[in-house]
């Protein structure tokens, strides 16, 4: 028997989180990674009102909502003993803010979003979650025996599928909208050859000796570029999340 199924979903009450207890933005980044870049205060960003830390939003958004789908094609067979079952199917989702539980604190689930601009500016990305492909196939033959008193069944099962989406960030916060250098949650900008030429690099000193000079680190970076694919066809872009 060969059955197709498909599934879509759309979500009608997104959620959005924000901190609205930061300023503004102070400035953007230099061109070409042109992005916000907030007060450079510790520990977090300049409060709007003092005597708070952090105050975080929870809403709907009201703007493009996330939604995923999957297609799936299925094959099976069973007869005599037998069974057969293997199925292909391709998915994708999009998501705002990923709800990673009811118990996670909305600090956390605005602080671990991926993003260009800051939390407060995020946009529709490919959810932690997107499957892509995923191909099942399971096989089972039952022998009897001992006329027919006893049986023994003998079964196969392979699950091959896409990998865990991953995004490309800093290691350090450039954004600073959380006010911890250490965060690495800004999605990185993927120069061209020509800008990685005239970016300026430090070199690397190690016991007063030069490690990797400003053009070898230039040299690592764009070789790195270069074989990735996903890198290499959005040179001149910010990577997206996931």
């Amino acid at each position: 028997m060969v059955s197709i199924e498909g599934i879509f979903t759309k979500n009608i009450q997104d959620v959005a989180f924000q901190n609205v207890n930061i300023l503004p933005p102070t400035r953007r980044s230099e061109k070409p990674d042109s992005r916000n870049i907030y007060s450079p205060t510790s520990p977090s960003p300049t409060p709007i009102v003092n005597s708070y830390g952090t105050a975080y939003l929870l809403t709907n958004n009201h703007d493009k909502k996330g939604d995923s789908y999957s297609i799936s094609f299925i094959i099976q067979k069973q007869a005599n003993n037998f069974s057969f079952n293997s199925s292909y199917t391709f998915g994708r989702s999009s998501i705002l803010f990923e709800i990673t539980g009811t118990q996670t604190p909305i600090r956390s689930q605005w602080r671990n979003m991926e993003s260009v601009n800051g939390r407060n500016f995020t946009s529709l990305s490919t959810s932690d979650n997107d499957l892509q492909h995923r191909i099942t196939t399971w096989v089972s033959k039952k022998f009897n025996y001992a006329k027919n008193k006893t049986a023994t069944t003998i079964s196969l099962f392979y699950n091959g599928q896409s990998g865990i989406p991953y995004s490309y960030v800093y290691q350090k916060s450039m954004i600073n909208d959380n006010g911890k250098t250490g965060e690495n949650f800004d999605l990185i900008y993927i120069p061209t050859a020509s800008e990685l030429a005239s970016m300026n690099f430090a070199p690397i000193i190690t016991n007063n000796q030069v490690e990797y000079s400003a053009q070898q680190q230039k040299d690592f970076l764009n070789s790195f570029i270069e074989s990735d694919n996903y890198l290499q066809k959005h040179r001149g872009e910010f990577a997206k999340r996931n």
